[in-house]
């Protein structure tokens, strides 16, 4: 049984090796992907079972069943370099990715990234996985929207910075389904309202005039309302110390009355005999 399981283990190997030999599956591709002057050798066998829309232009008589390429106009080719590493491997890397190389997969495209300085902000790192949860929405790739969703989080925990924030704000929102980024992208700006409401803000993370009004008058009333709640704490406090205090000179009356009524009885009465 082991033996076997070893075999198994040890053929899953080679199939995952020849998925992510570029040459391979360029040669043996039935499909061609083709973004903005790129073109991208895949198989539907592989890529079909993992969107919905490959395989509904694949199964239909659609013309990519008869030409063999299905074009890609909505997204950067680097966007669709993304999606197909992780159609064949499971992950994605982006030129900010910081992981060693031994841990990145293995499938290439011809798509060569420019290294980005370590020094990315938040919101640049955030907007290129955010693109990459729209090409996951856009031809239905469940597995790589869960993965987005991780990195994501990871990508929300770097230093905050409201430059480009607003930006991807909207890509966030210009992805339809995707409720769980816009919550996450939500909550991260309820956190840093101020960056955005005040008068020297450089830019804004709302599309309309009138809902910067509206939250700046919410700001400033929660604001109003803080400083009323602090005030009531210091009260409160105030109040609790003086309670303390009283309770601790009344136990000290008690104690003192206490020692007086045995002070009292302990007199001896001597009446003089006439």
């Amino acid at each position: 049984m082991t033996q076997q399981l070893s075999k198994i283990a040890l053929h899953s190997n080679i199939v995952h090796k020849v998925l992510g030999d570029e040459t391979k599956i360029a040669k043996y591709s039935d499909l061609t992907l083709e973004c903005a002057g790129s073109t991208f050798a895949v198989q539907k066998v592989i890529v079909c079972p993992q969107s919905e829309v490959f395989a509904a232009a694949c199964d239909s008589r659609f013309r990519e069943e008869y030409s063999g390429i299905y074009r890609i106009e909505e997204f950067q080719a680097s966007t669709v370099n993304y999606m197909v590493q992780y159609l064949y491997t499971g992950d994605y890397i982006n030129e900010y990715d910081t992981r060693d190389p031994v841990h990145k997969p293995s499938c290439e495209s011809n798509i060569k990234s420019t290294l980005a300085s370590p020094t990315a902000s938040l919101s640049t790192v955030l907007i290129a996985h955010l693109y990459v949860a729209k090409i996951a929405d856009y031809f239905q790739v469940k597995g790589l929207t869960e993965l987005v969703h991780e990195e994501v989080d990871t990508t929300l925990q770097m230093p905050w910075s409201a430059e480009g924030f607003s930006e991807a704000v909207q890509v966030a929102y210009r992805i339809p389904y995707n409720v769980v980024l816009r919550e996450k992208i939500a909550a991260v700006l309820v956190d840093h309202l101020d960056d955005f409401l005040t008068d020297g803000a450089h830019e804004s993370a709302f599309d309309d005039n009138f809902s910067v009004r509206v939250l700046r008058r919410m700001d400033e009333k929660n604001s109003v309302l803080e400083k009323r709640l602090m005030e009531s704490d210091a009260k409160r406090t105030e109040l609790d110390k003086r309670i303390s205090r009283l309770l601790g000179e009344k136990a000290d009356l008690a104690e003192l009355l206490a020692k007086e009524r045995e002070s009292d009885t302990g007199f001896d009465i001597t009446v003089d005999k006439v």
